[in-house]
């Protein structure tokens, strides 16, 4: 079973990776909002899979720990 630690390093993966589009001058516009879609659908599913394995998991604060 994953412990607390390994699910904040999952959300700050996710949030680094959101920052890391934001900050890609090379990517612009429609571009960056397909990647960072893609970002927070695999976070929600991920959410959904880590919940699925641990019934206490809070998938509302990963989400937030995620930046959304």
């Amino acid at each position: 079973m994953m412990t607390k630690k390994d699910y904040e390093r999952l959300a700050k993966a996710v949030l680094d990776t959101q920052a890391r589009i934001i900050q890609d001058e090379t990517v612009h516009g429609l571009i960056a909002d397909a990647q960072l879609r893609g970002v927070r659908r695999t976070a929600a599913h991920l959410a959904d899979a880590l919940k699925a394995e641990n019934e206490r998991f809070d998938a509302s604060r990963f989400l937030k720990a995620c930046g959304f």
